[in-house]
């Protein structure tokens, strides 16, 4: 079998990280020969190239102008070329419901199924009605991570569930590997054992909430000196950046929180804390949580951040009233003074993600979507 990825972008954002992981475990357990298709490039493409074929398939859009015959026929040429390539490939799975401008290409093949990683504020925020629309029409099945996405679909679009495959993000586990590291982290980072760590990962944008974790963080340090923080994701050339910064400074946590660019591995950061504050305002599920939970922390979140839900009860986590730093601070405090509660959280979040994200598990639910 020949499976054709196509992928917004490489960047190194949830939705190429969840599919170079899938591809991956593919490649190491299956015979399917994979390639790439991506609409951009970034920072993952050098390592997306390292294990498979990769491409950049702009969209395409047919130039009309009768001055540019030349160059007109050069983009007919290249578009019949990778029409042809995409149809050799017995399935393809597009990485977004954000590609309807590739309507063009995945509209010829007659199986396309499309992973779908978005909610709501997402798809309006990164799409258009139009070509949600050409999605619609072309996908012949849905991948769905989670259960708030499926709903989405069903109650959005009105897509039969019977077209819906629940595909959970799949997370290699590496806590062995990093959970030794805590006292190298923490000084490399200089923090004393005495510092309780709470961390966040996003790119900064206003649906990760950025300033809501900062907000938190300085309430938590009003009935707490020893509470320090971390977030990562965020590129130091980014406007994001900027105004991440600016909240820390005039808020006086330069030296509490800690500010560090997107990483391959949050677990090279997350054996080194104690708590995971998911501070989004949505999410459909989020990759960091499942890495949280796998080096053992317990996670916050916000309530109206539906994905989490999922996975994270009162077992694991907490769930706290939106938009409320003051909650947040008093959850981070509560953990703080009761160890055992935290230890208990911790063991309960890394269980459960033993028991749900088995290979075995995914490569099965896989084959079962890509067979409909």
């Amino acid at each position: 079998m020949r499976i054709l990825f196509f992928s917004h972008d490489a960047t190194r954002t949830g939705a190429p990280i969840m599919l170079f992981r899938l591809a991956t475990l593919l490649k190491e357990n299956t015979q399917i020969e994979i390639e790439f298709f991506f609409k951009y490039g970034g920072e993952l493409l050098t390592e997306f190239s390292k294990f498979f074929p990769t491409q950049i398939v702009p969209p395409y859009a047919a130039e009309t102008n009768k001055f540019r015959y030349f160059k007109r026929k050069r983009k007919e040429q290249e578009f019949k070329r990778l029409v042809t390539k995409l149809q050799s490939f017995d399935v393809v799975i597009s990485n977004t419901i954000t590609n309807g401008d590739l309507d063009d290409y995945l509209r010829l093949h007659p199986k396309v199924i499309t992973y779908v990683h978005e909610l709501e504020n997402a798809v309006s925020a990164y799409t258009s009605s139009y070509f949600v629309q050409k999605v619609l029409e072309h996908s012949h099945h849905y991948f769905a991570p989670t259960h708030s996405v499926k709903n989405f679909l069903i109650n959005r679009y009105q897509i039969p569930e019977s077209r819906i495959t629940l595909l959970p993000a799949y997370i290699p586990d590496s806590f062995s590997t990093y959970t030794t590291e805590r006292e190298t982290i923490r000084k490399k980072y200089n923090w004393s054992e005495a510092d309780f760590i709470i961390a966040g990962i996003g790119n900064g944008l206003w649906t990760k909430g950025p300033d809501l974790f900062i907000q938190s963080i300085l309430f938590a340090r009003e009935k707490n000196r020893n509470i320090k923080a971390v977030w990562v994701g965020i590129p130091a050339d980014s406007l994001e950046y900027t105004r991440f910064m600016y909240d820390v400074k005039q808020s006086g946590l330069e030296d509490i929180i800690t500010v560090l660019p997107p990483i391959n591995h949050p677990e090279e950061i997350l054996a080194g804390v104690d708590v995971f504050f998911l501070s989004s305002r949505e999410e459909s599920y989020s990759l960091v949580v499942l890495e949280a939970a796998m080096m053992q922390l317990p996670v916050f979140y916000f309530e109206g951040c539906t994905g989490p839900s999922e996975f994270i009860d009162s077992s694991n986590g907490m769930q706290l009233d939106y938009n409320r730093p003051d909650k947040v601070s008093a959850s981070i405090n509560y953990l703080y003074n009761t160890t055992e509660a935290k230890i208990n959280m911790g063991k309960e979040a890394r269980g459960k993600f033993l028991r749900l994200m088995s290979k075995d598990v995914i490569l099965k639910t896989f084959f079962q979507g890509i067979q409909h």
